[in-house]
């Protein structure tokens, strides 16, 4: 039996290897037909721009691919890898890029012996979360990784395997020593990422940072066929990339006065929902109803009239220590704290709202398993919303009186409707004079037993988060012109996203908006955030 299951899996194994193997062909001999006339000499500059490739995809690859030709003409080229990439190197090779340098050097004994001594050390989980090396959280970017690939909303450094710990520990610290090497020998004006938080990525980050080296972050926007792009420097390493800077929200206020972006937003979040267009890339609001204040009490089985506070959760395992600072040392530690709470408090209807995008994952989430370990019945007070509910968020918006995230974008939507969201952690729209920020733990969980004396936001609340929000989900966001993702890709690939349209010759490509736009403001040293208002 042992061995029919031996040759079975054998079998499934190898037939998955060919399938790859041919898809890979595949994209390589379609990106060699489509970037054919993107391939151009350019005598090679002084200064340089580092594409970083440390935790990458073919998609990532294919973007950085078109950006790194767009710069090539006022920079030189070098794209950093874990190791040599032969598949991921080709395609940039086919864009005339062939400056590539590995990271996989090892530790020599000296430091090795010193690493060892530091991990020693290091016995506690809080310890080990708030370690830094010469300041760069190597503690912070471990976890995270190992939250997502163990899948697990809670780190605890006895729960994992040493091996796993060692591993990681001694590669960051390899990698920022190796770095440190690159950053003496180049003159390097930015780095550019796509993920820059999870190790080994947030240690390349910190360093280049520290380094005075400014960091760019391209990323999807909440827009669909949009992108955003952030600039950083040492005093925003733990921002969030949809925060905004002091002086885009004061153009934001002025730009208001004359072109009422606070009244945009509004038709803008309406449309955004009502066409099913939230985040669209991930289709959370796909087939899902709008539901009326008496719809949605009835769909949830309330039938009182006490006030309702919606608790907006997190994907707990997802960029949970990065961004900002947290009253609680996880995304589930707060959830679990959170509703604890709620089974107290009785004068409440509580609905705690799954992420949606647990439907992306798996069948049954985190949120679902920590809410079934704590309860065994589900409190009388309390309704559980699920990723698959076919109740859409807008629903909300008007219908509730209170909300709790640690710093979901929901929040900001939230104020826009004059719903108070009481947060529990920074990086993103905290503490800019709409939200509800208490300073501890026995501060948050105070405000949440005394909810019914929490005032609803005054107008001139309201007015700002609506300003901020036009800001974060709109004036930040690049439409996609000349480099163009379809994120949800139906062609023959190996990813679900795709690099598509790729425009058919070099000065073309340089015509296009998105890539002006980018060339212009890294030009200007993007000394303040792009924006299209």
């Amino acid at each position: 039996m042992k061995i029919t299951k031996n040759i079975v899996s054998k079998y499934f194994y190898y037939k998955i290897r060919i399938k790859v193997f041919f898809l890979k062909l595949f994209e390589m001999f379609i990106w060699t037909i489509n970037t054919y006339n993107l391939k151009k000499k350019i005598k090679e500059k002084k200064k340089s721009i580092v594409f970083v490739e440390l935790a990458t995809s073919l998609t990532t690859i294919k973007v950085n691919c078109l950006l790194a030709t767009a710069l090539k003409k006022k920079f030189k080229i070098i794209v950093i890898l874990n190791h040599y990439s032969p598949f991921y190197e080709y395609f940039y090779k086919k864009v005339g890029i062939s400056n590539f340098i590995y990271l996989d050097q090892s530790l020599d004994k000296t430091k090795n012996k010193k690493v060892s001594i530091l991990l020693e050390k290091l016995k506690s989980t809080r310890n080990f979360l708030n370690f830094s090396f010469e300041q760069i959280r190597i503690g912070k970017f471990i976890a995270s990784r190992i939250l997502r690939e163990e899948q697990t909303g809670n780190f605890d450094l006895k729960k994992i395997k040493n091996e796993k710990i060692t591993n990681y520990f001694f590669n960051s610290i390899a990698k920022i020593e190796n770095f440190k090497k690159i950053i003496n020998k180049l003159n390097i004006q930015f780095l550019i990422f796509n993920e820059r938080g999870y190790t080994p990525s947030g240690e390349i980050f910190e360093l280049a940072l520290k380094n005075n080296i400014k960091c760019i972050q391209w990323f999807g926007s909440p827009i669909d066929k949009f992108h955003s792009l952030k600039c950083y420097d040492w005093s925003m390493r733990q921002h969030h990339p949809l925060k905004l800077s002091k002086s885009t929200l004061k153009i934001l206020l002025l730009a208001d006065k004359k072109k009422e972006i606070s009244t945009k937003i509004m038709s803008h979040l309406k449309d955004q929902y009502y066409s099913q267009k939230g985040f669209n890339r991930q289709n959370l609001q796909k087939n899902k109803i709008i539901l009326n204040k008496s719809q949605l009490k009835k769909k949830l089985k309330i039938f009182n009239n006490k006030k309702i506070c919606c608790v907006f959760t997190h994907i707990l395992d997802d960029a949970t220590f990065f961004y900002g600072t947290s009253l609680f040392s996880s995304y589930e530690s707060w959830l679990r704290h959170t509703l604890l709470e709620a089974n107290k408090n009785e004068k409440i209807n509580w609905i705690i709202k799954i992420h949606p995008a647990n439907m992306l994952r798996s069948n049954f989430s985190l949120e679902e398993k920590l809410i079934n370990e704590i309860f065994k019945k589900i409190p009388k007070n309390i309704r559980i919303v699920k990723p698959d509910s076919v109740i859409n968020t807008f629903s909300f918006f008007q219908n509730i009186d209170f909300a709790l995230t640690v710093r979901g974008t929901v929040g900001c939507e939230l104020a826009c409707y004059g719903v108070p969201v009481i947060t529990a952690g920074t990086g993103r729209y905290s503490h800019q004079g709409f939200t509800v920020d208490p300073k501890s733990k026995k501060e948050f969980l105070n405000i949440l037993s005394n909810l019914n004396s929490i005032k609803k936001l005054t107008s001139k609340q309201i007015k700002l988060a609506r300003i901020y929000t036009y800001g974060s989900l709109i004036a930040r966001s690049i439409k996609m012109d000349g480099i163009k993702i379809d994120y949800d890709y139906n062609g023959i690939s190996l990813e679900k996203s795709n690099v598509v349209d790729i425009p058919k010759s070099y000065n073309d490509f340089l015509k296009k908006s998105d890539v002006k736009k980018i060339l212009n403001w890294i030009d200007k040293n993007a000394a303040d955030e792009l924006l299209e208002i």
